[in-house]
């Protein structure tokens, strides 16, 4: 992965993750994406971003394109709410291909997010990331116009979970917990970028503030 800096959001609650082995439902060759509901007040400057970045691309889409009268715009966040049916927050959705296609020698390359925790250190890709578990992303903002779609998609780079609620498709409550081996891993590449997040204290149970970036 390339040395740049990347946009990370405030923590939120991720839902639907697929970050260590892509989604093939509508993509044979997969794709790796993630949502992140926010509080309506941790989301304000990420929406008021994006939608920046939106409104700067259609006015440079029209200027390029007089005769063209409309559009189908995208953003890539939707109001979330609650219960009782008031708004509680933003749901904000981060996707990267799987597979990729290098814009100037044509030839096709495979890429994923990077994901670690807390302390940086890279999650085992046995382990799946399940609804409710707590993180930040890192992202790219790409705004795009094809066809008649406007609209700005977020690049999913690397992922930070600070509160992990392990999915398990269930099966496993024949056992009880005992005491026993623990399971030790080791990354392969241990140059692998980790320095868009910084070292973060996991989420206690008391819900004790944590430092931001």
């Amino acid at each position: 992965m390339p040395n740049r800096e990347y946009t990370v959001t405030p923590k939120g609650e991720m839902r639907w993750a697929y970050l260590h082995k892509p989604d093939t439902q509508f993509d044979s060759n997969g794709v790796f994406h993630v949502k992140l509901r926010l509080a309506n007040g941790s989301s304000d400057d990420l929406r008021k971003a994006i939608e920046h970045e939106h409104k700067s691309n259609k006015k440079d889409v029209i200027a390029r394109n007089p005769n063209k009268k409309s559009f189908q715009e995208f953003l890539p966040f939707k109001e979330v709410l609650n219960e009782e049916g008031l708004a509680d927050g933003y749901e904000f959705q981060f996707k990267l291909k799987a597979v990729a296609t290098n814009s100037k020698t044509g030839q096709e390359f495979t890429q994923r997010p990077m994901v670690v925790g807390p302390d940086k250190k890279p999650i085992p890709t046995d382990v799946t990331i399940g609804n409710g578990s707590v993180g930040k992303i890192a992202f790219e903002t790409i705004p795009y116009f094809t066809g008649n779609n406007l609209g700005v998609s977020l690049r999913l780079r690397g992922v930070q979970v600070l509160d992990l609620v392990e999915y398990s498709a269930g099966g496993n409550d024949m056992f009880s917990v005992e005491e026993g081996y623990s399971i030790v891993t080791s990354s392969k590449n241990e140059n692998q970028e980790t320095e868009m997040f910084d070292e973060e204290e996991s989420i206690n149970p008391k819900g004790e503030d944590e430092e931001d970036f």
